[in-house]
């Protein structure tokens, strides 16, 4: 990777960084980097897959980011889990390290009036090396296209509402290096409205969608067979984590090397839904960068051009309004040692 910023990179021990792999999200990132600044990142490492909109450009008048330009393949690079490492083991060893996409913000018990040091902080003190989570998918109060979205507003405030109804389960899995975290969690707007007819809780159908997709997988190398994505998308992630060399991701920050994961959850609040929405999974479908020949994201565009994807709300559907709303729902988890800890730091 080539290194385009000039910005000294002599850290303290104490900083938190975090860790992005971005291409072409120049309509994202400064709320993101807002967000992320207010809450207590200190240094931002971004590797930049070849953008044509601005971002590098952007990326370099910040005065905490470090950029990289890797004009490579993404699918080729573990979808950019190599180019990650390589930073993360040069400069995450012994700082608490959070790696997200520009359309994710980490949202924690009480985020809303504590910053992430008070968090890891925590979690040296239960002696915990990450923080589990799920990716919330936020969605617009009505239809893709009128979720307009001007760069520097709060994602928050075009699509504020996400779904209440999720499932924990045990992850079904066949290597046991990949069996890491052992919960998955299911339910959302994309198993909803772009895999109703594959999802279910259930384990027996679980283990056979499991099943068929890896055989198909296999299939494929020696087939010409249609690449499908039979599964919905993984939500969980441990995204947050002190670093180490040794440890290791393999899908994204989905499956890790284990480590010890704190009582406290979160999650990432994931903002794939704004008017751009089609513009994107056209350009993923194009690319073919994405798992599967991009098959989630052919999946996306079958589903929105029959106009089912419109608007996503159900009678579960609940509006954000703090790190509070997911608490007394329990999506996100802040056990009563937390509770003292965070009052002892206000």
């Amino acid at each position: 990777m080539e290194r385009l910023d000039t910005l000294p990179l002599t850290m303290r021990s104490d900083e938190i960084l975090a860790f992005s792999v971005v291409r072409n999200e120049i309509l994202r990132l400064p709320f993101f980097l807002e967000y992320h600044r207010k809450h207590g990142i200190n240094r931002f490492f971004f590797v930049d897959n070849n953008s044509t909109d601005g971002t590098r450009a952007f990326l370099l008048e910040q005065h905490d980011c470090h950029v990289y330009l890797e004009p490579s393949s993404f699918a080729a690079s573990n979808y950019g889990n190599e180019w990650i490492k390589l930073l993360l083991d040069q400069y995450g060893e012994g700082h608490w390290c959070l790696i997200a996409d520009a359309d994710e913000l980490l949202v924690y018990p009480h985020a809303k009036d504590t910053k992430i040091q008070a968090l890891c902080s925590y979690m040296e003190h239960e002696g915990a090396q990450g923080l589990y989570t799920f990716m919330l998918d936020m969605y617009p109060e009505g239809e893709l296209s009128k979720a307009i979205y001007k760069p520097g507003n709060s994602f928050f405030e075009i699509a504020p509402y996400f779904d209440k109804d999720y499932a924990f389960k045990n992850r079904i899995h066949l290597k046991k290096e990949k069996s890491f975290p052992p919960k998955e969690v299911l339910g959302g707007p994309r198993s909803r409205c772009f895999y109703h007819e594959e999802f279910d809780v259930s384990f027996a159908r679980r283990f056979f969608v499991h099943l068929l997709s890896r055989g198909l997988l296999v299939l494929q190398k020696y087939l010409p067979l249609p690449r499908l994505n039979l599964k919905p998308p993984a939500l969980f992630k441990v995204p947050l984590i002190k670093w180490k060399k040794g440890y290791e991701y393999y899908a994204s920050t989905h499956v890790l090397t284990p480590v010890k994961l704190s009582e406290v959850t979160g999650v990432l609040a994931h903002f794939k839904y704004f008017s751009d929405f089609h513009e994107r999974v056209l350009d993923a479908i194009k690319t073919g960068e994405h798992a599967n020949g991009s098959a989630e994201y052919k999946r996306y565009w079958k589903y929105t051009q029959k106009g089912k994807t419109n608007a996503f709300h159900y009678e579960g559907t609940r509006k954000f309004k703090s790190d509070q709303t997911l608490t007394e729902l329990g999506l996100i988890l802040a056990p009563g040692e937390y509770e003292k800890f965070i009052a002892k730091q206000k």
